[in-house]
């Protein structure tokens, strides 16, 4: 166990940055995404409201949920996941865990070469 955990080690660096820079895009991105709702909410109040407020923060929305997305899992943010995970016996739940990271892959994969 403790060759894997060596092995892994230079992926698992890797992860913790990536989810670091993943997680500070976000909140910038959320932070954008309540300043082009307020913008547009005071535009509507005294002017008329710019078309590319609601289509910019309903963006911004999109790329917070997928650059936040990794963190909760890791951190065990996804109740139903965990919940069946812990309910099946311990073998079961890793092929379980296995199964889904390699759904999940194939579908990032997917996504990557139709973008």
């Amino acid at each position: 166990m403790a060759l894997i955990t060596g092995l892994l080690w230079p992926l698992q660096r890797l992860n913790d940055v990536l989810l670091a820079i993943g997680r500070a895009l976000a909140i910038a991105a959320l932070a954008l995404m309540v300043c082009f709702i307020l913008y547009q909410i005071f535009m509507r109040l005294f002017f008329d409201a710019p078309n590319w407020t609601e289509e910019g923060a309903r963006f911004l929305m999109l790329w917070m949920t997928g650059l936040i997305g990794p963190l909760a899992y890791r951190q065990g943010g996804f109740v139903a996941i965990d919940m069946l995970e812990r309910a099946l016996p311990k073998m079961v739940a890793a092929l379980l865990s296995l199964m889904l990271l390699g759904m999940a892959m194939v579908v990032i994969w997917t996504c990557a070469q139709l973008g």
